[in-house]
């Protein structure tokens, strides 16, 4: 099973818009339901999702250098998650 469908599987019921990857340590997949979800990417275990928009989410902006993601909505909203303690969180 490739990890398109495995992904789909999990967010059960959502149309997956975008897909960031993090030098093969992170995956990000937002959805049609304003969602950024966080897989782990060697047996893609979902992380953490985070419900920041009313939208649906049309870009995602990885950057591995400071463990920082970017990701905005049809709602014009910018929001950012931060790698902090091995925990992903809002910044």
């Amino acid at each position: 099973m490739g990890y398109g469908r495995k992904i789909k599987q999990i967010n059960k019921g959502s149309k997956l818009i975008r897909c960031e990857v993090i030098e093969n340590n992170w995956v990000f997949v937002g959805d049609d339901k304003g969602y950024l979800h966080v897989y782990e990417w060697k047996f893609l275990s979902h992380v953490k999702s985070f419900h920041e928009h009313q939208a649906p989410i049309l870009a995602i902006t990885a950057s591995a250098a400071d463990n920082t993601v970017y990701f905005t909505g049809s709602d014009s909203k910018i929001s950012l998650i931060r790698l902090i303690s091995n925990e992903w969180q809002l910044g």
